[in-house]
C-alpha cells in the first residue's frame, strides 16, 4: 500500500521505513516521508539552535541517570538504539573526523574520561582484551614486532627506564624463572656464547689484561669456596684426559727450565727417525736406556759448539739415566746438565 507525502506529494511503501511513527494518526505512521521531515527539523535545527541544544540537554537529564536509564528512553529502547545506529552508517566519517578533531584539542580531558571508564568497567575491558588477543595472537604479535623493529631505540630506552623503575622485583623474578627452569637456561647460555664466541674470548682477555690481580683474588675466592668441587672435577678430567695431562706437565717443566720454543708430534717422530730409535748421548736403544720418549726431560738442545751442525731438539734418556752412561765424557756431562728443553705444543 502506497503513501503520498504531503510535503513533496512522492509515493512510497506505507512502512516504518520510509515514516516515522505518529500514534495520532489514522494509519499509525506520519503524513510527511522521513526525507522531508529530516529536513525540515534539520532546517529548524539551524535556524533555532540554542533552543535545540536546551531541548537535548533537558532530554537528556530525564532520560539519563547515574547507573541507569530513565522511563522514557526505556520505553523507546530499541527506537533509539536503531536511530542512533542508522545515523552513524550514515555519517561514519564525517563523526570519525569530528571525534579526531575533538580528542586533539581535549587530549587532557579525553584520557581522563577513558581512565574512568576503564576504573569503572575494568573486569569487562580486561575480558574483551583477554578475548580478542586469543582470537587475534599472530596478528599481534606480527604487529609488535613490525613496531619493534621501527622504534629500537625507543623500545629500548623504555624497557631500560622500567627495570630502572622495578629493579628489585625484575630481579626477584629473573632469579625465580632461573631456578625453575635450569635445562632452558643453559641452553640459552649455550647458544649465546656459540653466536659470540669469539668476542666474549676478547672481552675476557682484554679484562684479564687489564685486572690481573682483580681477577686473581677473584678466582682463589671462587676456588676456595668450592675447593672440593673443583678439586673432584680436576681428578676426573685428568683421568679423561692423560695424554694432555702429561703435555702439559711437560710444558710446565719446560717453563722451569726456560725453555725458548715448542714442537710437536711430528717433530718429535720425525727426530726420533733421523736418531734410528736411540738415545743422542748414550747412542743406545729407548729399551736399553730404560726411558720413553714422551717425557720432557728428552728434548733438549745439544751444545752447538761441539755439534754446530745441529739446528732441533734431539731425543735423550733422561738426565740422571742419562748422566750415569759410562760412555759420556765430563765435558758432555756439564753440557747435558747446562743443556735448555723444549715444551710439547699438542695439536
Amino acid at each position: 500500500m502506497l503513501q503520498r507525502c504531503n510535503a513533496c506529494s512522492r509515493g512510497f511503501d506505507l512502512t516504518p521505513e520510509f515514516w516515522h511513527r505518529q500514534p495520532k494518526a489514522k494509519s499509525g505512521l506520519s503524513g510527511t516521508c522521513k526525507g522531508c521531515a529530516n529536513e525540515r527539523a534539520r532546517r529548524w535545527h539551524e535556524q533555532n539552535r540554542e533552543r535545540a541544544l536546551e531541548s537535548a540537554r533537558a532530554y537528556s537529564a530525564r532520560t539519563r541517570f547515574p547507573g541507569s536509564r530513565g522511563p522514557e528512553y526505556e520505553a523507546n529502547r530499541e527506537h533509539i538504539l536503531e536511530y542512533h545506529r542508522r545515523h552513524y552508517q550514515q555519517n561514519a566519517n564525517a563523526l570519525r573526523q569530528k571525534q579526531r578533531e575533538y580528542a586533539a584539542a581535549n587530549i587532557e580531558k579525553v584520557a581522563e574520561g577513558k581512565r574512568l571508564a576503564h576504573i569503572a568497567n575494568r573486569e569487562a575491558d580486561n575480558a574483551r582484551c583477554r578475548a580478542w588477543a586469543s582470537a587475534n595472537a599472530e596478528a599481534l604479535r606480527e604487529k609488535h614486532r613490525e613496531y619493534r623493529l621501527a622504534n629500537r631505540e625507543q623500545v629500548a630506552e623504555r624497557k631500560r627506564l622500567a627495570h630502572l623503575a622495578h629493579l628489585e622485583a625484575d630481579n626477584a623474578r629473573a632469579r625465580a624463572w632461573a631456578a625453575d627452569n635450569p635445562e632452558r637456561v643453559r641452553a640459552r647460555s649455550s647458544a649465546y656464547y656459540q653466536r659470540n664466541a669469539e668476542a666474549l674470548k676478547r672481552k675476557a682477555r682484554e679484562y684479564a689484561a687489564a685486572n690481573r690481580e682483580k681477577v686473581a683474588e677473584r678466582n682463589r675466592l671462587g676456588h676456595l669456596a668450592r675447593r672440593q668441587h673443583d678439586n673432584a672435577t680436576s681428578r676426573a678430567w685428568k683421568a679423561a684426559n692423560p695424554e694432555r695431562v702429561r703435555a702439559a706437565v711437560a710444558r710446565y717443566r719446560a717453563r722451569r727450565h726456560n725453555a725458548p720454543g715448542r714442537i710437536t708430534g711430528k717433530d718429535v717422530q720425525a727426530q726420533y727417525e733421523t736418531q734410528r730409535g736411540t738415545c743422542f748421548y748414550a747412542r743406545e736403544a729407548w729399551h736399553n736406556a730404560g726411558s720413553t720418549w714422551i717425557t720432557i726431560f728428552r728434548f733438549c738442545v745439544a751444545d752447538r759448539m761441539s755439534h754446530p751442525t745441529l739446528s732441533s731438539p734431539v731425543l735423550s734418556a733422561t738426565v740422571p739415566r742419562a748422566l750415569s752412561f759410562p760412555g759420556i765424557s765430563g765435558l758432555q756431562r756439564a753440557q747435558f746438565k747446562k743443556a735448555q728443553f723444549f715444551g710439547i705444543e699438542v695439536r
